[in-house]
């Protein structure tokens, strides 16, 4: 089976790609090091949806037009051809119609997490809180549009990897344990 995960960013993304790909997904993860170094994105599949929304890099709040690059799309499929795979990265959600023209049968999940949740995590950083919830806000109007099942992130932290492994249909390594923020304490 393909899996493709999406959401905002720090939505919860990399903990379900993390946890797809310990549970035996290959991901394409082309990084190492520790869990918050890595984010478990493909970097094909991230360059592919960078030039699908027509820029050179991503900036967590912007929200670009979208350009047609089915062609990549499918290259970055028929290389990726085999039993259990898939990608993650922020932006495929708001270029994920296109990646349903050319990729078959799959599972899509999107990650969500509370507008409080997000928020705490942006005031922390220093960021632009009120675009935050700006392009949240477009970022889950896309994801219902898809009609994509979600799980949210803090159902996963309490409670663990139920409402994904209900989405995925298997049982899953539960990737908790390897974020920091649980080994933390915080």
């Amino acid at each position: 089976m393909i899996y493709v995960v999406m959401g905002m960013y720090y939505s919860g993304t990399t903990l379900v790609a993390k946890t797809l790909h310990e549970s035996g997904v290959d991901m394409d993860v082309t990084c190492n090091g520790p869990y918050w170094r890595c984010k478990y994105e493909s970097f094909d599949a991230s360059a592919i949806c960078v030039s699908a929304l027509g820029v050179d890099r991503i900036d967590d709040l912007e929200v670009p037009e979208t350009v047609d690059v089915r062609h990549m799309m499918r290259w970055y499929v028929g290389r990726r051809a085999g039993d259990d795979w898939g990608f993650k990265h922020p932006a495929v959600t708001l270029c994920y119609g296109q990646w349903c023209d050319v990729l078959p049968p799959h599972i899509a999940i999107g990650v969500r997490r509370t507008p409080t949740g997000l928020m705490e995590h942006f005031a922390r950083k220093g960021g632009d809180v009120a675009r935050a919830r700006e392009v949240q806000a477009i970022y889950n109007e896309r994801m219902e549009s898809y009609g994509v099942p979600v799980v949210w992130y803090e159902d996963l932290m309490e409670n663990g990897m139920g409402a994904l492994e209900a989405i995925v249909g298997r049982d899953l390594v539960d990737a908790r344990v390897f974020d920091r923020r649980v080994r933390d304490g915080g």
